[in-house]
C-alpha cells in the first residue's frame, strides 16, 4: 500500500457520515457501532496534528 515514504500505510478506518456507516479492515458496520472509536481516532488525529505530524490543507470544492 502507498508508495515512497508512505508505503507502510494502510486505510484500516473509514468514517461515512453520509452513509451512516463506518468500515474497519473490509467490513461495514452502522455508524452508532463505531462512536466510542470515532472519538479515540479523533483525538489521536487532534494529538498528532499539534505536534505537526502532518500537514493539512483545506480546499474549498467547485
Amino acid at each position: 500500500m502507498g508508495q515512497g515514504h508512505y508505503a507502510e500505510l494502510a486505510k484500516e478506518l473509514d468514517f461515512d457520515f453520509s452513509h451512516a456507516q463506518f468500515q474497519q479492515m473490509g467490513r461495514h458496520f452502522q455508524i452508532r457501532d463505531g462512536a466510542a472509536l470515532y472519538k479515540i481516532w479523533q483525538a489521536n488525529f487532534c494529538h498528532y496534528y499539534d505536534w505537526k505530524v502532518f500537514d493539512v490543507t483545506v480546499q474549498a470544492l467547485e
